[in-house]
């Protein structure tokens, strides 16, 4: 269980960050329109990603399976405050989490294929 937390909190830092930069951009119309939503795309990929990497470095074997569980455990979050916000789950939105459970499972893949060299 640290480790996912670890893994979590890397990834909530890296989003926080990234975001507070594009939000600064954004202010100073550095970064507007669709290169803007672009990036508000990437960040939490790249987030999970490192994530993924972090748990797949510190796991045995079958990092693949790691990587699912963090991403579910995220996708979980990001559901509940979409809720919680009243936010409408559609199937944009559900093939983006599945998007974000893919990338931390690639993240954690290449993060134990690492680990052995």
């Amino acid at each position: 269980m640290k480790k996912y937390f670890r893994s979590i909190l890397y990834i909530f830092g890296i989003i926080l960050i990234l975001l507070l930069f594009l939000t600064i951009f954004n202010y100073f119309n550095i970064i507007t329109g669709t290169l803007f939503n672009v990036i508000k795309f990437i960040i939490p990929l790249t987030a999970l990603f490192v994530g993924g990497f972090i748990i797949g470095k510190k796991s045995q074997k079958k990092g693949w399976i790691n990587g699912v569980k963090l991403g579910l455990i995220l996708v979980t979050l990001f559901v509940i405050l979409s809720l919680i916000f009243s936010f409408k789950i559609e199937v944009k939105s559900l093939l983006y989490y599945l998007i974000l459970i893919f990338s931390s499972m690639l993240g954690s893949v290449i993060g134990i294929n690492k680990k052995h060299q």
